[in-house]
């Protein structure tokens, strides 16, 4: 209880002899009490805040715009702490943290349509389990990135036209209104030092302009930012007229600063006794932050000039313009803009010109570090120690960050994308980087409350954890942990009920078969109509379903395992895990087998669903929130492979955590072998295999959806050993896609969607990648669907929006097996388009269609049969406003419509299945199940 009980938190617990539990604690006493409700005896015990702990009060950690961390406790090596939603915001945005919360504002940009009910709007968090505390939407026009924003324990600031807002952090209520007398405008930037309150204030800006994009693949284009962001000369926002000082405590002003010409908020930076002040048009100037005097006047033209000199040359992304231009350092302020040539260092107590140096980069953000200016305007852009005051090169550091993510630290790390997380270590100077997920866009990897908080972001990058991750320290975690059968398995006295026999005919196991084909060899009916409907109770997201005998079985993140009759659809059985379910039940020799969010495999009477045994496969029972869910920290969300009365399953979230692979006895649960080090093919970074999706079967070696730095990831079926080789740095090697199968039975096929993301987005960069252990790789087709086949048919389809292909299997395995032959003057491994362009230039493609007449047409789920293809589709008619979603049969020959029934509900991507009656069964987002059926 006192571990899993947050910092602040309070417990209350009956009985007398709970005293004694917290009695014990290393905790203070006199957070302990005892107190009597309704004549029972409580103890109440409140947990004390992390001491050491550090805030991130402002956009940029503090008034002086140096994002370097004061927290003490987040030190390298790092355990998951959690994972929170959103998968995916808008842009720009900024995170603040105070008093173990944070408080995320997203701004007006948004390139796909998965980012649209993302903008303008802040969420506030719990720091330590990601729950949402609280959500207030922004005024339209609204620019988040800036100082517009303060967090404290007590209260959280923001700036609201002419005033600012204080609210309760816990809550969001507002506790009361700042306005400033003698100060007009709207203001444009904020901060604290102590009690007191600096403002600046100017004009009403015209406001940013949203942007609702619709871009129907991965990433976005810097040429799609909102109207203002590259305008010359200069952003049209943060421009104010007054500056002022305001006593929070006496709740009166302290002195005001009328400018001669306009002042920009982004050259604003504060530290020891002054501000810095710029007036693009006019000079830098230093203001006393006691009396608001000024100390000295810069206006030479040539220092503005080498300020404001647009860049030439430079690399990397252009960066966002409103970031702030000024580090204050005690002896040098160090100013840099996005898209400017120069990095221009001006004396703190004089402001006379110390040195300037040209960039090399659109933007080398600027930290003060061990007295020390780190920038990186080193060798092509990478990082070096300068003196603030000569601008010497003290020592180069020997890393780069890539695109504009913001460089920040921390005690003993310094943070930039790698790709993913590039951490140099303080101590070591050794770079470390971690693909697994990358720090966001403008907030960079940000170190506050006791956690590491990484995202959320916008793109679509080789990753494979998106949304908001926190990081704890890892201390002295043990991960080489050895299962003990008497530990693990849990053995209940319940004997089968009655068999439920798999036929050549039934759908086992997630996509029909081990290959995860998603073929049968039952003919698809000639008509269809409704044959019944499961209603969900929960409505939480399902794994697709699967089928045998008379029973149908569906699973979803409410932790339950459903079983229905195959002609009704009326439930026959449910059973209850402990955590959230990812992937489809399997069934063989009578039994359910899946994997569970708590950490367990299980084993269940196919006919009554009674447990027959239990399997821990985590290796402590350590849990968390994942997008809203408990889970283990080692989830088994690779699902339940079964073959020759073997059952193989993995447990684990990232790497980096530890990965852990069984193979137990199908029957009785016992350990056949195990593999606990897998996720740490290289100890000292802590890299290797994830459990990021489905295992499937290729001969002797089991295969692992393994996330960015190996996939598919292969084991040895009788061992366990992991065939993999060690890496020697973290960054993504490999397909981040949640799928692996044995294409037409003879290739390694991997990719697709991440595991973790929203079903609906299938908006992704992604592709499905053809893999040989010998003569490499090549990529069948693009998108996150995966392709489906038989002996004699190929399905696929090339991007989301890409037409329904049909292929000969005959000629794709001839034409793969050319590929993939030793002589490398066949194969082009350069070449960027995908086989499925090749094919249709040698003749292997049957047909293709999108159904005719369609402004959009998307693919999500795909069956083979002997008889033709079936298809859930969405189509959008010339004639209609909206799309609409089908579920289709197509003759395998000439593509022509059997078919075709509408759905009015949202599909769930490859959750299509056709059981050994030939009925089709689709599965949708929200756990219902839809059943067509007919007659050949």
């Amino acid at each position: 209880m006192l571990r899993v009980l947050q910092p602040r938190g309070t417990a209350f617990v009956a009985g007398k002899e709970s005293l004694k539990i917290f009695e014990r604690s290393p905790h203070q006493s006199d957070n302990l009490a005892s107190i009597d409700l309704g004549g029972s005896n409580w103890s109440k015990f409140s947990k004390p805040p992390l001491e050491g702990a550090g805030n991130w009060s402002h956009w940029e950690h503090g008034p002086d715009n140096n994002p370097v961390s004061e927290d003490t406790i987040i030190k390298a090596p790092y355990l998951t702490q959690f994972l929170a939603q959103p998968y995916y915001i808008a842009m720009p945005s900024i995170t603040t943290a105070a008093g173990g919360r944070t408080f995320l504002a997203i701004g007006h940009i948004a390139h796909h349509r998965r980012e649209w009910n993302m903008m303008n709007k802040i969420i506030a968090r719990n720091g330590y389990n990601g729950t949402t505390l609280w959500e207030r939407k922004l005024p339209e026009g609204y620019l988040v990135h800036r100082s517009a924003f303060i967090a404290t324990e007590k209260s959280f600031y923001m700036t609201d036209g002419d005033r600012a807002l204080v609210l309760d952090p816990q809550t969001g209520d507002q506790q009361s209104v700042i306005r400033l007398p003698g100060v007009a405008g709207d203001w444009k930037w904020m901060v604290m030092k102590g009690d007191v309150l600096y403002v600046l204030a100017g004009n009403k800006d015209p406001g940013v302009q949203s942007m609702k994009g619709d871009r129907s693949f991965g990433g976005w284009s810097w040429a799609d930012l909102s109207e203002g962001y590259y305008a010359r000369p200069r952003v049209p926002w943060g421009m104010g007229h007054t500056l002022a000082a305001y006593d929070l405590t006496k709740e009166e002003l302290i002195w005001i600063y009328n400018a001669e010409k306009p002042i920009d908020a982004r050259g604003l930076s504060m530290g020891d006794d002054r501000i810095s002040v710029y007036s693009p048009d006019l000079h830098f100037r230093a203001l006393d932050l006691k009396t608001g005097e000024v100390l000295w006047t810069n206006s030479e033209e040539d220092v503005l000039g080498l300020v404001e000199q647009p860049g030439q040359g430079l690399t990397s992304t252009p960066g966002f313009r409103t970031a702030c231009l000024v580090l204050f350092t005690p002896d040098a302020l160090i100013i840099q803009g996005q898209t400017r040539n120069n990095v221009v260092a001006l004396s703190t107590k004089s402001g006379s010109l110390l040195w300037t140096k040209t960039k090399i980069t659109n933007n080398p953000n600027a930290i003060y570090l061990d007295g020390n200016v780190i920038l990186g305007i080193g060798k092509g852009g990478i990082h070096v120690a300068v003196n603030p005051v000569s601008g010497e090169v003290v020592k180069e550091l020997n890393f780069k960050k890539r695109a504009c993510t913001r460089l920040t630290a921390s005690s003993d790390s310094l943070f930039v994308r790698g790709e993913g997380t590039l951490r140099f270590d303080r101590e070591t100077e050794r770079v470390i980087i971690d693909g697994a997920a990358r720090p966001a866009c403008n907030d960079g990897a940000l170190p506050a409350n006791g956690m590491l908080y990484l995202g959320p972001w916008q793109c679509d990058c080789n990753l494979s954890l998106i949304g908001r991750l926190a990081r704890c320290s890892a201390g002295d975690f043990r991960f080489d942990h050895t299962a003990i059968e008497k530990e693990r398995l849990q053995v209940a006295e319940n004997d089968i009920a009655a068999d439920v026999t798999v036929i050549d005919r039934d759908w086992p196991t997630y996509r029909a078969d081990n290959d995860r084909s998603s073929s049968t060899i039952v003919n698809i009916h000639r008509q269809v109509q409704l044959r019944w409907q499961h209603f969900s109770s929960s409505g939480e997201i399902p794994a697709p379903s699967t089928a045998a005998g008379d029973l149908v079985f569906t699973a979803a993140e409410d932790g339950q395992v459903r079983a229905l009759n195959s002609k009704n659809g009326k439930v026959a059985w449910i059973y209850q895990t402990a955590g959230p379910i990812r992937y489809s039940p399997t069934i063989d020799n009578g039994r359910v087998y899946v994997g569970s969010g708590d950490g367990r495999a299980y084993c269940l009477d196919a006919k009554t669903g009674q447990e027959l045994w239990r399997f821990r496969a985590a290796p402590v029972e350590r849990h968390l929130m994942i997008y809203g869910k408990m889970s283990s920290t080692w989830p088994v969300n690779s699902g339940v492979l079964v073959n020759d009365g073997v059952a193989y399953f993995a447990a684990g979230i990232i790497d980096s955590d530890g990965t852990y692979v069984y193979a137990v006895d199908a029957v009785s649960g016992e350990i056949v072998w195990q593999n606990n080090s897998s996720g740490h093919l290289n100890p000292e970074i802590r890299k290797g295999v994830s459990v990021q999706g489905n295992l499937t079967l290729a001969g002797n070696r089991l295969l692992l959806a393994g996330g960015n730095q190996v996939s598919p990831a292969p084991f040895r079926v009788d061992t366990g050993e992991c065939l993999a080789k060690p890496m020697a740095q973290g960054q993504p090697k490999a397909n981040n896609g949640r799928f692996a199968g044995r294409f037409v039975g003879k290739f390694d096929l991997v990719g697709g969607r991440i595991l973790f993301s929203a079903p609906e987005n299938v908006s992704t960069k992604g592709s499905f990648q053809l893999r040989s252990p010998k003569h490499g790789n090549l990529t069948l087709n693009f998108g996150g669907i995966p392709p489906a086949w038989n002996a004699e048919t190929v399905a696929l389809v090339n991007f989301q929006h890409g037409k329904l292909t049909c292929l000969d299997a005959a000629k794709v395995t001839a034409r793969l097996e050319k590929e993939f032959a030793p002589d490398d003057a066949v194969l082009d491994r350069r070449r960027r388009f995908a086989l499925s362009q090749a094919f249709q230039a040698d003749g292997s493609v049957k047909w293709s269609t999108d159904l005719g007449e369609s402004d959009k047409f998307e693919v999500v789920s795909l069956v083979v049969a002997p008889n033709g293809v079936v298809a859930v589709v969405r189509q959008q008619q010339k004639a209609r406003a909206q799309s609409q979603w089908y579920v289709v049969a197509l003759n395998k020959n000439n593509g022509n419509l059997i078919w075709r029934h509408e759905l009015r509900q949202t599909p769930l991507p490859d959750g299509l299945m056709v059981d050994r009656s030939g009925q089709v069964v689709v599965t949708m987002v929200n756990g219902n199940l839809i059943c067509f059926g007919g007659t050949i």
